[in-house]
Protein backbone atom coordinates (compact mmCIF):
# COMPACT_ATOMS: atom_id res chain seq x y z
CA UNK A 1 0.00 0.00 0.00
CA UNK A 2 1.56 3.59 -0.65
CA UNK A 3 -0.85 5.33 0.75
CA UNK A 4 -0.27 6.97 5.00
CA UNK A 5 -2.76 4.77 6.42
CA UNK A 6 -1.71 0.87 6.61
CA UNK A 7 -4.58 -1.93 6.07
CA UNK A 8 -2.70 -4.69 5.28
CA UNK A 9 -0.61 -6.09 8.31
CA UNK A 10 1.51 -8.98 6.60
CA UNK A 11 4.57 -7.40 7.69
CA UNK A 12 4.65 -7.86 11.86
CA UNK A 13 7.10 -7.31 14.37
CA UNK A 14 7.47 -8.84 17.44
CA UNK A 15 5.13 -7.66 20.18
CA UNK A 16 8.69 -7.49 22.07
CA UNK A 17 10.19 -4.75 19.27
CA UNK A 18 6.39 -3.61 18.70
CA UNK A 19 6.50 -2.52 22.65
CA UNK A 20 10.33 -1.51 22.98
CA UNK A 21 9.52 0.99 19.72
CA UNK A 22 6.11 2.21 21.25
CA UNK A 23 8.51 2.81 25.03
CA UNK A 24 10.85 4.55 23.06
CA UNK A 25 8.10 6.31 20.92
CA UNK A 26 6.82 7.76 24.58
CA UNK A 27 9.87 8.68 26.31
CA UNK A 28 11.32 10.83 23.43
CA UNK A 29 8.34 12.53 23.53
CA UNK A 30 7.75 12.70 26.90
CA UNK A 31 11.68 14.13 27.61
CA UNK A 32 10.86 16.79 25.17
CA UNK A 33 7.46 17.85 26.74
CA UNK A 34 9.28 17.73 30.13
CA UNK A 35 12.20 19.83 28.99
CA UNK A 36 9.24 22.41 27.72
CA UNK A 37 7.57 22.22 30.68
CA UNK A 38 10.85 22.58 32.46
CA UNK A 39 11.66 25.64 30.42
CA UNK A 40 8.30 27.80 31.35
CA UNK A 41 8.67 27.07 34.74
CA UNK A 42 7.04 24.23 35.03
CA UNK A 43 8.50 21.61 37.15
CA UNK A 44 6.88 17.58 35.67
CA UNK A 45 7.97 16.11 38.79
CA UNK A 46 6.86 19.17 41.64
CA UNK A 47 3.75 19.24 39.34
CA UNK A 48 2.92 15.72 37.80
CA UNK A 49 -0.96 16.95 37.36
CA UNK A 50 0.36 20.11 34.97
CA UNK A 51 2.61 17.86 33.68
CA UNK A 52 0.10 14.95 32.22
CA UNK A 53 -2.63 18.17 31.00
CA UNK A 54 0.15 19.16 29.08
CA UNK A 55 1.47 15.71 27.94
CA UNK A 56 -1.52 13.99 27.85
CA UNK A 57 -3.09 15.57 24.22
CA UNK A 58 0.10 14.95 22.46
CA UNK A 59 0.64 11.32 23.56
CA UNK A 60 -2.97 10.37 23.02
CA UNK A 61 -2.57 11.93 19.83
CA UNK A 62 0.59 9.92 18.88
CA UNK A 63 -0.75 6.38 19.96
CA UNK A 64 -3.77 6.82 17.69
CA UNK A 65 -1.58 7.86 14.51
CA UNK A 66 1.03 6.10 15.42
CA UNK A 67 -1.28 2.78 15.02
CA UNK A 68 -3.46 3.99 12.01
CA UNK A 69 -0.16 4.97 10.01
CA UNK A 70 1.26 1.94 10.61
CA UNK A 71 4.46 2.79 12.52
CA UNK A 72 5.14 -0.13 14.22
CA UNK A 73 5.52 -2.65 11.11
CA UNK A 74 8.77 -4.15 9.95
CA UNK A 75 8.79 -1.81 7.11
CA UNK A 76 9.40 1.05 9.19
CA UNK A 77 11.63 -0.49 12.02
CA UNK A 78 13.84 -1.33 9.16
CA UNK A 79 14.10 1.22 6.58
CA UNK A 80 15.15 4.67 7.64
CA UNK A 81 13.31 5.69 4.25
CA UNK A 82 9.98 4.53 5.03
CA UNK A 83 10.61 5.42 8.63
CA UNK A 84 11.22 9.07 8.04
CA UNK A 85 7.85 8.82 5.62
CA UNK A 86 5.50 7.16 8.04
CA UNK A 87 7.14 8.77 11.07
CA UNK A 88 6.52 12.20 9.63
CA UNK A 89 2.97 11.84 8.59
CA UNK A 90 2.24 10.37 12.07
CA UNK A 91 3.30 13.21 14.03
CA UNK A 92 1.77 15.90 11.77
CA UNK A 93 -1.34 13.93 12.48
CA UNK A 94 -0.60 13.53 15.98
CA UNK A 95 -0.10 16.82 16.28
CA UNK A 96 -3.19 17.70 14.83
CA UNK A 97 -5.03 15.66 17.38
CA UNK A 98 -2.89 17.21 20.22
CA UNK A 99 -2.96 20.66 19.81
CA UNK A 100 -6.80 20.37 19.00
CA UNK A 101 -7.57 18.39 22.19
CA UNK A 102 -4.65 20.80 24.20
CA UNK A 103 -6.81 24.11 22.49
CA UNK A 104 -9.75 22.78 23.92
CA UNK A 105 -12.17 23.95 27.06
CA UNK A 106 -10.91 20.07 28.10
CA UNK A 107 -7.32 21.21 28.87
CA UNK A 108 -6.56 24.30 31.19
CA UNK A 109 -3.67 26.69 29.50
CA UNK A 110 -4.82 26.76 25.72
CA UNK A 111 -2.14 26.47 23.06
CA UNK A 112 -0.44 30.01 20.98
CA UNK A 113 0.67 28.99 17.85
CA UNK A 114 4.06 29.36 18.75
CA UNK A 115 3.73 26.52 20.94
CA UNK A 116 1.95 24.97 17.79
CA UNK A 117 5.06 25.64 15.48
CA UNK A 118 7.63 24.79 18.06
CA UNK A 119 6.29 21.35 18.96
CA UNK A 120 5.57 20.42 15.11
CA UNK A 121 8.92 21.01 14.63
CA UNK A 122 11.20 19.76 17.34
CA UNK A 123 8.97 16.85 18.04
CA UNK A 124 9.24 15.70 14.21
CA UNK A 125 12.70 16.33 14.27
CA UNK A 126 13.42 14.01 18.09
CA UNK A 127 11.01 11.50 16.71
CA UNK A 128 12.84 11.33 13.23
CA UNK A 129 15.99 10.87 14.73
CA UNK A 130 15.12 8.07 16.87
CA UNK A 131 13.04 6.33 14.88
CA UNK A 132 15.23 6.80 11.67
CA UNK A 133 18.60 5.75 13.54
CA UNK A 134 16.72 2.62 14.80
CA UNK A 135 15.60 1.84 11.20
CA UNK A 136 19.10 2.06 9.99
CA UNK A 137 20.80 0.25 12.58
CA UNK A 138 18.29 -2.69 12.76
CA UNK A 139 17.83 -2.49 8.67
CA UNK A 140 21.79 -2.46 8.78
CA UNK A 141 21.65 -6.10 10.93
CA UNK A 142 19.07 -7.68 8.51
CA UNK A 143 20.60 -7.35 5.47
Amino acid sequence: MTGAVRTDQTETLTSQTRLRLAAGDFLVLVGLLAVGLYEHRTNPILEPVAALETMFPFLFGWAVAAVLAGVYTRAVATSPWQAARVVAVAWLAAMNVGLLLRSSPLFDGGAAWQFNAVMTGLGLAVLLAWRVGYAALVGAKST
